[in-house]
């Protein structure tokens, strides 16, 4: 699938921000004078980054951020990150994983999965491979029978039409796929046109849950307040997951920015 590489890749959405927290220690001597280096593939970003550390007892973070193109890629060898001391002996280097770039749609599929396999889920994003795949296969560890059909849509509104077009591609890959349920994920808020009637008249297993009501379901999972087998049963009731009363902070628009973090003991 990654061509040249058996790592597991950082996925960024196009335009988006690389942050890169450098946390650095030292577990030995009281303080050593060093340099932090970042230096970019030409193909990611022009820029590179340099910052002075003082690398003491009590943890540091030097961070950078880095704008990425605005067009889908797979980049191999993104970025090398280098830590010096004062007398420009190298302390450690490495290399980052792999990036690949994708769009906001392939962005957005990626982060229901990695919600999914936190509530439990076994995953497979179908449409990194072809975008016209069903978005993701999953099944809960504990009911592996149960094949998730998960479409995610970033439509400004999810309507009867966009439902639709879901379900018939459901009815005609579930064969194929093996599916026995589908999962509508929608990034927006507004569902219209009578969607969660129609999805009642329909035979097949069909649920669907907003993203952040999806992040919440996270949410209260790790603050345990529900078990995976019951924020299971919530993604398995037929119809529109209602809003849930108790409600935490979560941020529904995803951003357009990944994180990366770092720890290196001396």
């Amino acid at each position: 699938m990654y061509p040249s590489s058996t790592v597991e890749p950082i996925i960024a959405p196009v335009g988006g921000i690389l942050r890169l927290n450098i946390g650095v220690v030292s577990e030995g001597e009281p303080q050593i004078d060093a340099r932090v280096i970042i230096l970019c593939d030409r193909s990611v970003s022009d820029q590179n980054f340099a910052c002075d550390v003082k690398i003491t007892q009590d943890p540091r973070i030097v961070t950078a951020e880095l704008k990425l193109p605005e067009k889908t890629g797979f980049h191999l060898k993104p970025l090398e990150i280098t830590l010096i001391n004062s007398q420009d002996l190298v302390l450690h280097r490495e290399r980052t994983n792999p990036l690949k770039i994708v769009t906001y749609d392939r962005y957005f599929e990626h982060l229901v999965r990695q919600n999914l396999e936190i509530l439990g889920f076994e995953t497979e994003w179908l449409s990194e491979r072809d975008p016209g795949n069903p978005d993701i296969r999953a099944y809960f560890r504990l009911y592996p029978k149960e094949i998730f059909d998960v479409e995610c849509t970033t439509e400004n509104i999810y309507d009867v039409n966009k439902l639709y077009t879901d379900y018939a591609k459901f009815i005609a890959e579930r064969e194929e796929y093996g599916f026995t349920r589908l999962l509508i994920v929608p990034l927006t808020l507004n569902i219209v046109g009578g969607v969660p009637d129609k999805i009642r008249e329909y035979h097949e297993s069909i649920t669907l849950i907003r993203y952040a009501d999806l992040l919440q379901l996270v949410e209260q999972r790790r603050v345990g307040i529900m078990s995976k087998e019951e924020t299971y049963i919530h993604l398995t009731q037929r119809g529109e997951v209602p809003s849930f009363p108790m409600k935490y902070y979560v941020d529904p628009v995803p951003k357009k920015q990944v994180a990366l973090e770092f720890l290196y003991r001396f």
